[in-house]
């Protein structure tokens, strides 16, 4: 018995996490900060038009263009933003794209828990209670969402599936 709780205390001190677990997390942290990354998103677009506003300069020979100027800051991907209440996201744009591709093709169901649960912040018990379902039920359709998501965000390079040595 006292080896047994030896062995059990020894493995909790050097805890890891398991594989998959921190791409878990962030892919739930993404979807949890949906709204505030599209806020953020927005923000930094329309800072980016208000700086473009310059008048024109002539310098030996190059006139300066602002309705280019602002075209190119405009097409050119963000590389990263600061939320407001902490935490940054890189590549926000194309998170933004990957969770609303998936949520726009997922059923009407997985849907609508979807965005209770992540957009509307409700707690799980106030969901199962509105869709009268059952608790493994409702973890089955969010951890489908969260699975999607993870994979789309594979496919476009923002997280790697491969185990860290």
């Amino acid at each position: 018995m006292q080896n047994q709780k030896q062995a059990w205390r020894g493995r909790m001190k050097y805890y890891q996490p398991r594989y998959g677990e921190d791409i878990y997390k962030k892919v739930r942290w993404h979807l949890f900060h949906y709204k505030e990354i599209k806020e953020a998103v927005y923000y930094a677009r329309r800072e980016n038009v208000t700086k473009a506003g310059y008048p024109q300069a002539v310098r030996e020979g190059y006139m300066s263009n602002p309705t280019e100027t602002e075209a190119i800051r405009n097409l050119t991907p963000l590389k990263k933003i600061e939320l407001k209440y902490g935490g940054v996201v890189h590549r926000p744009e194309e998170w933004l794209y990957v969770i609303e591709e998936v949520i726009e093709n997922l059923e009407h169901f997985d849907k609508k828990i979807t965005k209770q649960t992540f957009f509307e912040g409700k707690r799980w018990s106030r969901v199962i209670e509105d869709n009268h379902i059952e608790k493994n039920s409702f973890y089955r359709h969010k951890e489908r969402c969260v699975a999607l998501v993870a994979i789309k965000a594979a496919e476009r390079g923002l997280i790697s599936l491969q185990k860290n040595k």
